[in-house]
C-alpha cells in the first residue's frame, strides 16, 4: 500500500487529473453499459461511445512514456472507435 501512495505522490497533477478522469469515464461507461444492456436507456451508446475513446486516449497518453507500441495499438483503437461514433451520430 506505501509502494503505491508514492507513486501516486510522484505523479505531477496533469496525470492526476488524468488518471481520476480515467477512473470516472471508466466507472461512467461501465453504468452507461449496464443501463443500455437492460433496456432502461436504448440511447446510451450514443454517450458511452465517446467516453470510451477518451479513456482510451487518456491511456494512450499514459503508455506513451512506458511502451509506445501499446499507446499507438491504444491510439488507433481510440480513433477507429472516434470514426464509429461519428458514423453512429450523424449518419445513421
Amino acid at each position: 500500500m506505501k509502494q503505491s501512495n508514492t507513486r501516486w505522490q510522484q505523479k505531477s497533477p496533469f496525470e492526476k487529473a488524468l488518471t481520476i478522469t480515467s477512473i470516472t469515464c471508466s466507472i461512467a461507461v461501465i453504468v452507461l453499459a449496464l443501463l443500455q444492456l437492460l433496456g432502461v436507456w436504448n440511447d446510451a451508446v450514443r454517450v458511452y461511445m465517446p467516453l470510451t475513446a477518451l479513456v482510451m486516449l487518456i491511456q494512450a497518453k499514459e503508455l506513451w512514456n512506458k511502451s509506445r507500441t501499446a499507446a499507438i495499438v491504444n491510439l488507433c483503437a481510440a480513433i477507429f472507435i472516434a470514426v464509429i461514433c461519428i458514423l453512429i451520430l450523424f449518419i445513421l
